[in-house]
């Protein structure tokens, strides 16, 4: 992120990622704002309450809160991935250029059944802690639908026109 730290705007390749885990997102959201964010919330059976997902306390580093932030998107950027832009989207911290996600809001576990054949279990989902809505079957819509071979060209050309 140091190499960043200077820039005019950023844009994040989200379109071939299946996902990943809350602590990188944690991590690389805390650099977009300029304090700790509540950005989703989980709840998983067998919870008490809802937790909490926060963007980190600190970074080892220069904070980025009003740099532009361009995330690209295509159908196959799911789970975490769909997550860290769900939680920048709720603060209107970014702008999506692509096209809608996957749509993989729910998390759990693939459970083997019999030999050959296996399912996929979810146990909780993630949501915005302020609508109490999320993004499962549906996907992230763009704010800029464009296909995702054209996604990098158009933030590009986005952020040329905010400077």
């Amino acid at each position: 992120m140091a190499i960043l730290a200077d820039t005019k705007a950023i844009i994040i390749d989200l379109g071939r990622n299946r996902g990943g885990g809350p602590l990188v997102i944690q991590h690389l959201s805390a650099y977009l704002f300029d304090k700790p964010t509540h950005l989703v919330s989980t709840f998983m059976r067998g919870m008490d309450a809802p937790r909490e997902r926060w963007s980190a306390a600190t970074v080892p580093g220069k904070r980025l809160p009003t740099t532009p932030v361009y995330l690209l998107t295509s159908r196959s950027t799911i789970s975490a991935a769909e997550s860290f832009a769900f939680g920048l989207k709720n603060h209107d911290r970014v702008t999506i250029v692509g096209e809608r996600t996957a749509g993989g809001g729910h998390f759990g576990d693939f459970v083997r059944l019999t030999d050959g054949f296996t399912v996929f279990l979810p146990r909780g989902r993630t949501y915005n802690p302020a609508t109490g809505q999320g993004w499962e079957a549906k996907g992230l819509p763009p704010d800029v639908e464009v296909t995702y071979e054209k996604a990098l060209e158009t933030a590009l050309m986005l952020a040329r026109k905010r400077q």
